[in-house]
């Protein structure tokens, strides 16, 4: 190889890669906002129930 000159990648190469994060990136993000929909569900469905008034009020050490 010469001094001097630059490996050159194709084009389409790049074109296809950017395709690629730029998808993966909105897969992340919508993935996050599903996930944060999900635990906020959660946290509603548990907010107020009998099990977790007890879970709250009993001791973490059962010899207290």
């Amino acid at each position: 190889m010469k001094k001097g000159k630059e490996d050159k990648i194709p084009k389409p190469l790049l074109v296809i890669n950017n395709f690629i994060l730029v998808i993966g990136s909105i897969a992340v993000i919508i993935g996050l906002i599903f996930f944060i929909k999900y635990m906020i569900e959660l946290d509603q469905k548990y907010d107020k129930t009998e099990s977790t008034y007890l879970h709250m009020t009993v001791p973490a050490d059962p010899f207290v």
